[in-house]
């Protein structure tokens, strides 16, 4: 009885020409010929090929055949979904970049541009940065991870107003403060002459002086400034005469 029998082998990497299908024939009468729905004659065993459905007619010297097929298979398509947590700060190199992998053939093996080699790194600086992605078969995947900071938090930024005593030691003055930057919301700390100490953006009733803010973010995040308020001089008035030269009376 003339039998045939094809192994399939599956591909290394999603897409590739890395497949084979080897052929065993046995009975009927040697030597067979070999006719492949893939265009390949008188090739017993196929290599190099896609993945599909793969049939051969096996033809014996005395014109007796049979028929057999196979599936060669491919794994799935190797891809990756990247995270990363942005800088509490800025600059602060607290950011941390993630890939997590599907597809391809487990183990994976990672390569990024820092030297590392796990699927998380920590301690990242604002930038984006690569990793290389190798499977059990030798299949590549490159991507990039992107992490971002917030700007600068500057807690006395343009648009902070100063309002400066109307009259000298009236307590007239006020600073309406601007901040950016950071992550909102804030909190702030005042402190300035006299003991004075407040917790509001926006302070009023100051007398003159200097007055030292600090700013803190969401994060925790801090800038400290100060604002100087001022008056004006003592106002003086002094008067002065002119004796008569005569009695008038």
């Amino acid at each position: 009885l003339l039998t045939a029998d094809a192994i399939p082998y599956s591909l290394n990497c999603n897409g590739d020409n890395s497949g084979v299908v080897t052929l065993v024939v046995s009975g009927g009468t040697p030597s067979y010929s070999f006719d492949w729905n893939s265009g390949a004659y008188n090739t017993q065993d196929l290599f190099g090929i896609p993945a599909g459905i793969y049939t051969v007619l096996v033809t014996d010297a005395n014109g007796c055949m049979t028929m057999t097929s196979t599936i060669v298979t491919e794994p799935a398509v190797l891809s990756a979904v990247t995270g990363e947590t942005d800088l509490l700060c800025n600059g602060d190199g607290s950011g941390t970049a993630n890939v997590t992998i599907n597809g391809g053939i487990a183990p994976y093996y990672y390569n990024w541009d820092t030297g590392d080699t796990t699927p998380v790194i920590t301690g990242l600086y604002a930038g984006t940065y690569e990793v290389s992605i190798t499977d059990n078969n030798g299949c590549m995947l490159i991507v990039d991870v992107t992490v971002n900071e917030p700007d600068f938090l500057i807690a006395n930024s343009t648009g902070t107003q100063v309002f400066n005593l109307l009259c000298n030691g009236d307590g007239s003055g006020a600073i309406l403060l601007a901040t950016t930057g950071g992550t909102p919301g804030y909190s702030y700390y005042w402190n300035g002459p006299n003991s004075y100490s407040a917790y509001d953006q926006d302070i009023f009733s100051l007398y003159s002086g200097t007055y030292y803010v600090t700013a803190t973010d969401v994060n925790g995040c801090t800038d400290s400034s100060s604002v100087i308020v001022t008056q004006p001089n003592i106002l003086i008035a002094i008067a002065s005469g002119t004796n008569l030269t005569c009695n008038s009376n």
